[in-house]
């Protein structure tokens, strides 16, 4: 049985805030690939995650994801 919990996510260039379920085992790149985040960088829980990283990182404990536009040196 796959579990669920919510998490905040901010997307600054577009939806805003709003709140969204997801499934245990989701990753940064299924979050993107979602709700369509291609281009942003992309922070959880405060830490810039590397898109290089978005497979392999899981969002189990993440309580906030945001999606940034524009990060000038990111």
């Amino acid at each position: 049985m796959s579990l669920s919990r919510s998490i905040e996510v901010v997307d600054t260039a577009g939806r805003g805030q709003f709140v969204i379920e997801v499934q245990e085992g989701t990753t940064v790149a299924d979050l993107v690939s979602e709700l369509d985040l291609y281009g942003r960088t992309i922070l959880v829980d405060n830490v810039q995650v590397d898109p290089a990283d978005f497979g392999s990182t899981v969002l189990d404990r993440a309580l906030s994801v945001w999606a940034m536009a524009g990060m000038k040196g990111a």
